[in-house]
């Protein structure tokens, strides 16, 4: 019968080649599989290969052999004794079609029946997916039902209308290569191997769908009722009733009321539209977008799941978010977004994207029970989630503090009723033109923060987005936050607390929050443009020489790669003419010919910015230039009494800036700053003594240049200890810190100090980390009483020489 049976198949075989071969051409023709992973198979060169594939279509077998040739990876044949030896093969993980339906018939049985009988000890198996469309949908509509990608494997029917309408969408995953000696754990008991094999490849399948696609997505209708049907908000209806007396009824339609306001409606169908129209929009506005550091989180989705912690720069994070990890190949997470943006026709469209609304004000006992609701029931059914942590957009360029709100709920969901492993992914946005700009500069100006509405934004786009160049939009995935070995590591029985107390709560949020905001910085995407407004930004002169410009972007670049701020930050670029060269086609800078040189200038519409870009990066040359500064003051400095300094400095600059070194890693961050700094011939340093080169190096503009990025927040730390001494009697109270200031005689320090919220929110922080750190403590009435620490942070930041 076995003999029989092959005489059959390959009877067929031949009689159908023809028409095979036609199919094999049609799909090389027609389809051009995005191949996601392929960088996993470098580790298999040299090695057996076995390709696994999940199901019988023929269709997957040639997309994977044309991605094979595509990539320069051998070609797999189809499994047969003859073959075994000499070339790579594929096998099905499916069950054997037709008659025989039998477990000894199957692929990988026979498999490991030809290695007991060959001389091939062992071989690699690479899992490998085909995905017919991406983003699981369920709609009303019986054509999008029948066409849709599923979580169930497509039919004919729908290969086909992913091939006619979605195959831009058709991607094929690699998985990481296994071998499988090692994966049956040198057992040569077929069903045995047979069993854990399959199973070992299931479970990666189901994580990689699950990744790719999302998890299965019920009706709105259905999830906004378990929303009202969940015990936490009955009981928010309860006691709002009792409070307000009004009926149960009543209450339960305000609590809907909420959730239509809230929940998202995500529609694989609008994702698609939206993703050809980001396309053109990318290309026609920003020219593209640059990915680094995808590699971080797709490795992480297959075994967590993921909240992304982007920065807020731009109200374009919104959709630039969703649209990046779109991109990546994993399913578009569902993003908190502010109701200020739920605009007519705007709103609807983001909702069906992903987006869910949450209110910044007007927010209710019911309200906040009915949010915290729907994102249980995001975090139970495995759902991707994203936020800005910052609440809302930094209008100074500075990375801001991470607000407790959404990240407190999400800890407490977690710890609760989540048992998936939790990663929070932060990403890092680098724009090389915000649209932003001159709203921010206005706002800055005293302006008061203009309400979105929906013909402000048609304005915006008719007025302004088509007639400029915007640049490229960069986005590096930080190092993911795993949550259980981050709580773990804080307590090890913190992942174990199903009711955590409310003070571990808050500490653990604050924690998590000051974390995911220096992988931010860890993250930073290092522009040209940021470097050119760096060197104006810090310079008096609103024109620069373009020797002199080259000079200082030369050294910026020496500072940045020889005192790294981690090893995920990316330079774009560091050859200072490549650097002036992009500036001037996106038109931040133009050219003027002087009689010996030439000299460069900001473009008119760019002369408010480059505060804001310099703030984009400031946080990877505050180190280098507070040791320049600190060097440059002390007499005779020896290189203790330089880094002690620093260090007393240094966590209250971490924590206004999120710098990026740990106390641990501070000692050896400050080494190759002074490497950097005597390579480049500032300071001369040894193991002994951290000093000036020279009276020439001391009064230079390259010194005053490096130093003036560290300058301006430790005259701000100067103002505040002079602002606490000025007040006799510890008179001072922390709640009227801002009348206090504003009194203050700006004489004292030499110049005006203060020139915005900024500078306010600086000097409150420093007021607050000095009470944390027992420098100052608070009396009774709230007064701030002075310690004998208080007097040593004074006297070091007298000892430090700010112009």
């Amino acid at each position: 019968m076995p003999n029989n049976r092959a005489l059959v198949q390959r009877i067929v075989g031949w009689l159908l080649w023809p028409a095979r071969a036609l199919q094999r051409q049609f799909w090389s023709l027609f389809v051009n599989p995005e191949c996601v992973g392929s960088e996993l198979l470098g580790s298999v060169a040299g090695k057996r290969v076995c390709y696994v594939m999940q199901g019988r279509s023929r269709a997957e077998r040639i997309l994977l052999k044309q991605a094979c040739r595509k990539l320069g990876f051998p070609l797999p044949e189809r499994l047969r004794r003859e073959n075994l030896g000499g070339k790579d093969i594929y096998v099905i993980l499916g069950r054997p079609s037709f008659r025989w339906r039998n477990d000894e018939n199957s692929d990988l049985s026979r498999l490991r029946h030809y290695l007991e009988t060959s001389p091939i000890t062992d071989l690699t198996l690479v899992p490998v997916a085909v995905y017919w469309g991406r983003a699981p949908h369920n709609e009303k509509s019986i054509w999008r039902l029948v066409f849709m990608r599923h979580w169930r494997p497509p039919n004919y029917i729908q290969r086909l209308h992913a091939l006619l309408f979605n195959r831009q969408h058709i991607t094929l995953h690699y998985g990481l290569p296994f071998s499988l000696q090692k994966a049956i754990g040198g057992r040569m008991d077929t069903v045995y191997a047979r069993q854990k094999t399959e199973r070992l490849l299931r479970v990666h399948f189901h994580r990689q769908r699950l990744a790719t696609l999302g998890p299965d997505v019920s009706h709105r209708r259905t999830l906004i009722q378990q929303i009202i049907d969940s015990s936490s908000v009955q009981s928010a209806v309860q006691e709002a009733r009792k409070e307000s007396r009004k009926s149960a009824s009543r209450l339960k339609a305000t609590a809907r009321k909420y959730a239509l306001e809230i929940v998202a409606h995500k529609s694989y169908v609008v994702i698609r539209i939206a993703d050809h129209a980001m396309r053109w929009f990318w290309k026609k506005i920003y020219r593209g977008i640059n990915i680094y550091g995808s590699e971080r989180v797709v490795s992480a989705a297959k075994y967590h799941e993921l909240v992304y912690l982007p920065c807020h720069r731009s109200y374009i994070d919104s959709i630039l978010l969703p649209y990046a990890i779109f991109l990546i190949g994993l399913d578009s997470p569902h993003i908190a977004t502010g109701n200020n943006l739920n605009l007519p026709v705007v709103g609807q469209i983001m909702r069906r994207c992903g987006a869910w609304f949450v209110r910044r004000s007007g927010i209710t006992p019911l309200y906040l029970k009915v949010s915290k609701a729907y994102l249980r029931l995001m975090l139970q059914r495995g759902f991707s989630i994203g936020f800005f942590a910052e609440g809302g957009r930094s209008r100074t360029g500075l990375l801001l503090s991470a607000k407790k709100g959404l990240l407190l709920m999400t800890l407490e969901i977690y710890l609760s009723s989540v048992r998936k492993p939790l990663a929070f992914v932060p990403l890092y946005f680098g724009y090389e033109k915000v649209m932003d700009g001159k709203s921010y500069s206005k706002e800055l100006k005293g302006r008061k923060k203009q309400k979105e509405t929906l013909p402000r934004f048609i304005k915006a786009i008719k007025g302004n987005f088509f007639k400029r160049n915007y640049g490229q939009v960069h986005v590096n995935f930080g190092e993911p936050i795993y949550l259980k070995d981050f709580l773990e590591s804080r307590n090890p029985s913190a992942g174990s607390h199903t009711n955590p107390s409310d003070e571990m709560l808050n500490d653990v949020t604050r924690d998590l929050g000051e974390e995911a905001m220096t992988n931010i910085n860890r993250s930073v995407v290092v522009l040209e443009v940021n470097l050119v407004s760096c060197c104006f930004a810090s310079s008096p002169e609103k024109e620069l020489s373009e020797e002199d410009l080259s000079e200082k972007i030369a050294l910026l670049v020496s500072l940045i790669k020889g005192v790294p701020v981690s090893n995920t930050y990316v330079l774009a670029e560091s050859r200072p003419e490549k650097i002036l060269d992009r500036c001037r086609d996106l038109k931040v800078i133009s050219f003027h010919a002087g009689p010996s040189k030439n000299y460069i200038t900001l473009e008119e519409k760019e002369a408010g910015s480059p505060e804001w870009y310099k703030n984009n990066i400031l946080h990877t040359l505050l180190l280098p230039s507070l040791v320049c500064l600190v060097c440059h003051s002390v007499e005779h400095p020896s290189r203790k009494t330089v880094f002690d300094i620093c260090r007393l400095v240094y966590p209250y600059l971490k924590t206004e800036y999120h710098l990026t070194w740990t106390s641990d890693e501070l000692e050896a961050a400050l080494d190759r700053c002074c490497e950097v700094l005597d390579k480049i011939g500032i300071l001369e340093a040894n193991e002994e003594v951290v000093r000036v080169a020279s009276k020439e190096a001391a009064s230079s503009q390259k010194t005053q240049f490096i130093q003036s990025f560290s300058s301006r927040v430790l005259g701000l730390y100067l103002f505040t200890v002079r602002l606490v001494e000025s007040h006799e009697n510890n008179s001072i109270r922390i709640g009227n810190i801002r009348s206090y200031i504003e009194l203050m005689d700006k004489k004292a320090f030499g110049h005006k100090v203060l020139t915005g919220h900024s500078d306010l929110q600086t000097i409150k922080n420093f007021i607050h980390g000095m009470v944390e750190d027992g420098l100052l403590e608070l009396s009774d009435t709230r007064s701030l009483v002075k310690t004998h620490g208080f007097e040593r942070m004074r006297a070091c930041l007298d000892a430090i020489n700010i112009d």
